[in-house]
């Protein structure tokens, strides 16, 4: 008989028949069952009143930026992966880093499209014509992130990476003034100084925009993920929305009140930066397989130990990935001033010159959406193999500009089509970058990578207005040219992705296979 049932318990004849008395029933058993598959089918028990007895982590969520509430949830781990929504939600400084990415790429189209308006203008009554002078501002807001970017990732690798992004808003808004000043003049050497000034600023900021991710989410391989997307659709969203904006701006209000307008968005982006909480200096941590090099710690902070770390690595001809792509899409601002300036229809040469690139922020938008069912950041080859396929992608855009029928609509949605591509890669090619790199060097690697795709562009940007100036290479000669390169950039990366190169040495437990 079993006596451990309490001080109550009978002590009679009606002992026997409460001995024979089940504890538990068959239905409690059913219902108990039923419970066990739900928890094995979701990771949790869905009991809520049990929340307010589980313990917090306090030094977890000021990292991480996540509410009170919605960090302690049972199942924590899985509702992560539910949306973007519910990241940024649970993520409160992931939230204003994204608000500040939405109004500087805002205020930036802006400033990109009447500065192009305030050029065209300009040699438009002076009898001139704008190709190259165009060409020559697109290549003066690359070359300044190209020279400036390894200082940037110098400085995130040294410094608290929030800081640095909080101080260069302030002084971009401020040098910002200076487009100001150059409409006032109407001249184009200060649009130019100022293009020059305002991306200096740019290349020391991307390399702490880019490695800060990581740090915001934890290093959290699926939040990681859902976080460099989200980098890349607030690009993609301002492209669509922004410079289709930016066009009827500069149309309805005009050049002088873009640039002023582009100047708050910095002032604003500086304040959403401040509301990020925590510090976010890069702390070195022991990391296994995924390079042979150790640096010199007297020389941490070194560009050479950088370089030095990512070619000794398996992952280094990633940073080679949106430079491939970039000698193609370099040129299509260029061609996109071209197409806004075909047909006789009633459309502004503004408004259509903003259409074509809100076309192409559009595709920026869905390539993501659509190819991120079929990724996952635990199994980087998939990222990869996105990467090859976007070339192909983008190949069947630039076919379409080059045999398509001399529509600007038309010629809008295979611009669309390309730009889904050229998204596709650049984000997932960040993404791998962003995994495989140590913490310590992140900063660094990730400078490279994007010095390396704008140099990249800004070549290709410049070669297409002075081949068309200078040679009179009309527009479907020089994309002829870009179906080459971008056909013969997807054999290549076809090659080196099932040749098992990259991602494809990358083991789930973090290591090379082979090491």
């Amino acid at each position: 008989m079993n006596t451990s049932k309490g001080k109550n318990c009978p002590k009679n004849d009606e002992e026997s028949a409460y001995d024979r008395t089940p504890l538990i029933d068959d239905e409690t058993i059913r219902k108990s069952a039923s419970v066990d598959e739900e928890r094995d089918s979701y990771g949790t028990l869905p009991t809520p009143l049990i929340f307010p007895l589980l313990p917090s982590n306090e030094t977890h969520k000021q990292r991480n930026g996540y509410s009170d509430y919605d960090d302690d949830l049972p199942g924590h781990e899985d509702n992560k992966e539910d949306s973007y929504i519910a990241l940024l939600n649970r993520n409160r400084n992931l939230r204003f880093y994204i608000f500040s990415l939405l109004v500087t790429n805002c205020g930036e189209w802006l400033s990109y499209i009447a500065s192009i308006d305030l050029i065209e203008t300009k040699l438009a009554s002076l009898n001139q014509e704008s190709r190259t002078a165009v060409s020559i501002l697109v290549l003066v807001r690359l070359l300044p992130n190209v020279i400036f970017s390894s200082l940037g990732g110098k400085l995130a690798d040294k410094y608290d990476r929030r800081q640095l992004m909080l101080g260069l808003d302030v002084i971009s808004a401020v040098v910002t003034l200076l487009f100001v000043v150059a409409y006032e003049l109407q001249s184009i050497p200060i649009v130019y100084v100022a293009s020059f000034a305002q991306q200096a600023l740019c290349g020391l900021y991307q390399p702490s925009s880019y490695s800060i991710i990581p740090m915001l989410v934890n290093d959290d391989d699926k939040d990681l993920k859902k976080a460099t997307t989200m980098q890349g659709l607030v690009w993609s969203a301002m492209q669509a929305f922004g410079a289709a904006l930016s066009g009827f701006v500069v149309d309805a209000l005009g050049v002088r009140t873009c640039f002023c307008l582009d100047a708050g968005t910095f002032v604003l982006s500086a304040f959403f930066i401040w509301m990020v909480r925590g510090e976010y200096r890069a702390v070195p941590k022991k990391e296994e397989g995924d390079t042979n090099f150790q640096p010199d710690p007297g020389h941490s902070t070194s560009y050479l130990d950088g370089v030095k770390y990512l070619f000794s690595s398996y992952f280094a001809a990633l940073i080679f990935v949106k430079a491939f792509a970039g000698l193609a899409y370099g040129a299509c601002d260029i061609l996109n001033v071209v197409l806004s300036e075909l047909g006789d229809d009633a459309l502004s040469v503004d408004f259509k010159l903003g259409v074509m690139f809100g076309f192409v922020g559009i595709g920026c938008l869905i390539g993501p959406f659509v190819t991120e069912p079929f990724m996952d950041a635990e199994r980087p080859v998939t990222l990869q193999l996105s990467c090859v396929l976007s070339f192909a992608v983008a190949t069947i855009g630039y076919m379409g500009w080059c045999w398509g029928p001399p529509s600007f609509w038309i010629l809008s949605g295979f611009a669309m089509i390309r730009s889904a591509g050229s998204s596709v890669l650049w984000i997932n090619s960040s993404i791998l970058l962003q995994k495989f790199s140590s913490t310590e060097m992140m900063g660094r690697v990730m400078s490279m990578d994007y010095a390396v795709a704008l140099a990249a562009e800004a070549l290709s940007a410049y070669l297409c207005g002075y081949l068309m100036d200078r040679y009179g290479l009309s527009f479907h000669q020089v994309v002829f040219g870009l179906v080459i390169i971008s056909s013969v950039s997807t054999v290549f990366w076809f090659v080196y992705h099932f040749t098992g190169r990259g991602a494809k040495k990358y083991k789930a437990t973090g290591t090379p296979n082979g090491q």
